[in-house]
């Protein structure tokens, strides 16, 4: 799930707003639970795995458990959103939302299957190679487009009067982590300290990073609600140090995920308590979804990246149990 695109670019809340209606996320508890689980699970679990080499061979049933509550569910729930009659008639409205929603899904599902039945990596090395590159970095931009995306609603939720300009610095941060990320794959899972690509990623990175916290200070000045901001602020924080654990080697990759995937269980209980509880109306739930600030995007960006990049969780887990080896170097 990716809803970074769906969150609109043209303005950042000011000071003064006319208050919004109470959402989901202005709640306490949302944030407790995101905010958390860096704490609980990606720093833990990550310094295990980093002093102990075998930790995913030694702890596999704690590594399955791990993959069913958060990974599975994860891609699982984004197909709740098929669960709703009013989605249903709003992804079939159009030539281009049955292709989108039907089409396209179905489509990625049989490409993978049919990748595995052929032996396409067998046969053809080079493209296999190129092809799960090219899903390690849809991987890694799914990843960090959410982070960018999840962002903007803590933002929106502080009410407080950040720069228009944000918005672009945070986009290109998330970005230049999603190549930095990759950079880390390529030297096969492990940081490179040497590389001349450094000299290039670190300082633009490093900028990026002065331009953010720039713009968290002015809005920190001109705020009325400072505390507030602690909490947008803590997320941006938090989910850089996870990008960090998986730049510093992607088999941590598997622990950073743990806030992406609590963060959307989090935002998805409004739509299927809505299913359940039928709460809001069917007939206004297409139009729900596209209008809410704290609500917006899930179906379309949701579902194009949660299905298509589910397949290269399995190809993740694959390569965590073959080259975790961290402590030997």
């Amino acid at each position: 799930m990716s809803i970074g695109s769906t969150i609109p670019l043209t303005s950042e809340p000011q000071a003064g707003d006319a208050a919004r209606a109470s959402g989901f996320l202005e709640n306490s508890l949302p944030v407790y639970f995101v905010l958390g689980t860096f704490f609980a699970i990606t720093l833990p679990f990550s310094v295990f795995a980093i002093s102990e080499p075998d930790f995913f061979r030694r702890n596999s049933v704690l590594v399955a458990f791990y993959l069913c509550c958060f990974s599975i569910t994860h891609f699982a729930l984004t197909l709740t959103i098929y669960l709703q009659s009013a989605n249903l008639r709003y992804f079939s409205s159009t030539w281009v939302n049955r292709t989108i929603y039907f089409v396209i899904p179905i489509s990625i599902f049989v490409l993978f299957d049919l990748y595995s039945a052929l032996q396409v990596a067998a046969l053809f090395p080079v493209f296999a190679s190129v092809f799960r590159s090219g899903i390690r970095f849809l991987d890694f931009h799914h990843f960090n487009r959410q982070n960018f995306g999840v962002l903007q609603l803590f933002k929106a939720r502080s009410q407080a009067p950040f720069p228009k300009w944000l918005k672009t610095a945070e986009n290109l941060y998330f970005f230049s982590l999603s190549l930095w990320l990759m950079q880390t794959f390529f030297n096969e899972g492990k940081f490179n300290g040497n590389g001349i690509h450094l000299a290039v990623t670190i300082p633009i990175v490093a900028l990026l990073l002065t331009v953010i916290l720039y713009g968290f200070a002015k809005a920190w000045i001109h705020s009325t609600n400072r505390a507030a901001l602690l909490v947008p602020l803590g997320y941006f924080l938090l989910q850089s140090v996870s990008a960090a654990l998986a730049i510093y080697a992607t088999a941590l990759y598997f622990f950073a995920l743990a806030m992406h995937y609590v963060e959307y269980h989090v935002l998805m209980v409004p739509r299927w308590s809505a299913v359940l509880w039928r709460r809001p109306s069917q007939a206004d739930w297409p139009q729900h979804l596209r209008s809410n600030h704290d609500r917006a995007g899930f179906s379309r960006d949701g579902l194009r990246c949660g299905v298509t990049l589910f397949p290269s969780r399995k190809i993740l887990g694959e390569r965590v149990w073959r080259n975790f080896s961290l402590a030997n170097g």
